[in-house]
């Protein structure tokens, strides 16, 4: 974080270059991230967004999902799915993550030491996505499995033998891809014979533009739910956690008052930043905060940095768990790009910190944490935790 504040200061928008030596630009104040966002005709979002590796045409055609697409194609594909993540039908999923939380407590409720991550975080994100796509419930594990081999910066192991032909047009270009595209596969042959109420027949039997999803299209947009749904939101869960096992104080302010629980779960979530950055690609020659910019340069909104910008957060590194307002970029800011899934993410951490809280009269490190290999998503894999309950 030292190193942002002095990018912040110093070099605002700084020269880096990717795995390929090409140049890339290093965004990292507030207000210069919330006005690339904005700006969808200079800064593309279809050259890719979550990988530092240069793609070609074919990788970016067959690996493209509704965050790298630009209007107005890009309104199109969120008109599908906008209706299930809506304020509104998201309230409605408040009683169900409420009873999945309780029951993930109620399987650990007396034990002296659990895992923050493995025995809550990634419980509860994981069975609401479940209910959402349609996916039966002693399935859910194989989602979790997937997503914690795809976002992990190794697969090495997995990739052996295999053509790497093959291995390029996968998302991350990881094997783990694979299952999760025959469980897409599998799923769409069932909602094609019997259409029901859930996401993934929404995606079989809709229409983007006029027209039906293509076979890839299908997979990677289902394949691109279950990272989006599960993976940020876990991540947050488990840096609340982390945040209240090291912070007494917090974890009792937080406790006492119920009236916090929206306020303090934005909070975590600028802090914690699980998405550290996102990829745009200039169109034109331009310039971002004076400093030019090629056509074709590569641009990271680093996420992370600008929330934690004291242009924008007074005292930006201390959790001020009532602060309002909060203008954190974890969801994106300005423009259309904003996170489909932002208010289901909100209310999952709000709702899974709450039960915890009140059921758990104290709560310390029992261990050091691990963390993800990762440099896109801010994780943690385990989080051993001391806990005396209620």
């Amino acid at each position: 974080m030292a190193q942002l504040a002095r990018l912040r200061d110093q070099q605002p928008v700084a020269r880096a270059s990717d795995p390929d030596g090409n140049r890339v630009w290093l965004v990292t104040r507030h207000a210069d991230i919330v006005a690339v966002s904005k700006d969808t005709a200079t800064f593309s979002s279809r050259r890719g967004v979550v990988t530092l590796e240069p793609l070609d045409q074919q990788q970016l055609d067959t690996r493209r999902v509704l965050m790298e697409q630009d209007p107005p194609l890009h309104a199109a594909w969120r008109r599908l799915l906008n209706a299930d993540f809506t304020p509104r039908a998201v309230r409605g999923l408040e009683e169900g993550i409420r009873l999945f939380t309780a029951a993930t407590l109620d399987a650990i409720d007396g034990s002296a030491t659990i895992d923050g991550v493995v025995d809550i975080a990634e419980q509860v994100p994981i069975k609401v996505l479940c209910q959402l796509l349609g996916v039966p419930d002693d399935r859910a594990r194989e989602l979790v499995s997937l997503g914690n081999r795809m976002v992990s910066a190794t697969g090495d192991d997995e990739a052996e033998g295999m053509d790497p032909e093959d291995l390029r047009l996968l998302p991350f270009s990881h094997p783990a891809a694979l299952d999760g595209l025959a469980m897409a596969r599998e799923l769409a042959t069932q909602r094609r014979a019997r259409p029901t109420d859930d996401i993934t027949s929404l995606l079989v039997h809709g229409e983007v533009d006029g027209r039906p999803l293509t076979e890839t299209e299908f997979e990677m947009t289902w394949l691109f739910l279950v990272l989006a749904g599960n993976e940020t939101t876990r991540h947050a869960i488990s840096h609340a956690l982390h945040l209240l096992a090291h912070r007494p104080d917090l974890f009792d302010q937080w406790a006492a008052d119920p009236d916090l629980d929206q306020a303090a779960a934005d909070e975590v979530i600028r802090l914690s930043s699980p998405i550290v950055w996102h990829k745009r690609t200039a169109t034109v020659d331009t310039q971002i905060a004076g400093q030019p910019i090629a056509a074709g340069d590569a641009v990271l909104l680093v996420f992370a940095s600008g929330n934690r910008d004291a242009r924008v957060f007074t005292d930006p590194d201390e959790p001020d768990l009532s602060r309002s307002p909060n203008p954190h970029v974890s969801f994106g800011r300005g423009g259309p790009h904003f996170c489909l899934g932002a208010h289901l993410a909100r209310l999952e951490v709000a709702v899974v910190v709450r039960e915890f809280l009140d059921r758990v009269a104290t709560v310390q490190p029992a261990g050091p944490a691990v963390r993800l290999e990762s440099n896109h998503f801010n994780g943690l894999r385990h989080l051993p935790l001391a806990v005396t309950w209620r």
